[in-house]
């Protein structure tokens, strides 16, 4: 029986709730944030010293503050998740968030040459889950197969049926 086809499983059911969140993607966008306010930080505090002329403070807050924009920009990538409930899924890419309901899903993709899973809508409409990336393997497909779950529940169905 799966995780979520017993909804008084209070355990097994926190867990087929959990939300989904790429592995990989979200290590490198970390260290990459963390790297670029070090370089950059260094940068700043060092530059007026080695005899650049004409650097200012002005230049050295410049640079310092790429290095946080960076930083900021990484800090979203590492982010990126969907959140299950019973009443649908929280998708949060990097530039837009979306609350859908399981009614307004048709179906779930993620084939060879996706690089991460998609909703598709019954409007037409696809939404990438950026949450469920390819590059994560098989801890990817387990995601894609849990959402598939989740969806067929929501319908009332069994899963695997």
């Amino acid at each position: 029986m799966s995780a979520v086809a017993r909804a008084d499983e209070g355990p097994a059911r926190a867990a087929a709730y959990a939300p989904f969140r790429p592995r990989r993607g979200r290590v490198v966008a970390w260290a990459v944030a963390v790297a670029a306010l070090v370089l950059f930080g260094v940068m700043a505090a060092l530059f007026p010293f080695v005899g650049y002329d004409g650097w200012t403070a002005w230049d050295s807050i410049g640079l310092a503050a790429v290095g946080v924009l960076v930083a900021l920009v990484m800090a979203r990538f590492a982010r990126i998740s969907a959140v299950p409930s019973p009443d649908g899924v929280l998708v949060r890419n990097v530039l837009v968030t979306r609350r859908l309901a399981w009614g307004e899903v048709e179906r779930v993709r993620f084939g060879s040459g996706d690089a991460w899973l998609w909703l598709e809508l019954h409007d037409g409409d696809e939404v990438a889950v950026m949450a469920v990336q390819r590059s994560d393997g098989e801890h990817a497909r387990r995601d894609a197969s849990r959402l598939v779950t989740l969806l067929e529940v929501s319908r009332g169905r069994r899963p695997g049926r």
